[in-house]
């Protein structure tokens, strides 16, 4: 994904939760916009989860790094986009 698509996702007024797919088929989500952060380059997404092992003693916080040009795909609440590196959303 070109990061200057991923950079219009997160910037959306009101912010809603992001679920992110990767090119393997692995996804997150980005709850907030204090739950992550992109690389000045826009080349590195860095992701807070709470997806940890539920001990409850604050290791429940994990942290992923995400190559932007692996992602293949975003979802919003009530709307799921495509998104390609040239073009913007080509969802609903």
């Amino acid at each position: 994904m070109a990061p200057g698509v991923l950079k219009q996702a997160l910037a959306q007024q009101p912010f809603r939760p992001i679920r992110v797919f990767t090119g393997d088929g692995t996804s997150f989500e980005i709850k907030s916009r204090e739950f992550c952060v992109l690389s000045p380059k826009g080349r590195t997404l860095v992701v807070f989860t709470g997806e940890g092992n539920g001990s409850g003693n604050g290791d429940d916080e994990q942290m992923r790094l995400v190559d932007v040009f692996l992602i293949t795909k975003l979802e919003t609440e009530g709307r799921s986009d495509t998104f390609s590196f040239a073009q913007g959303p080509e969802g609903p």
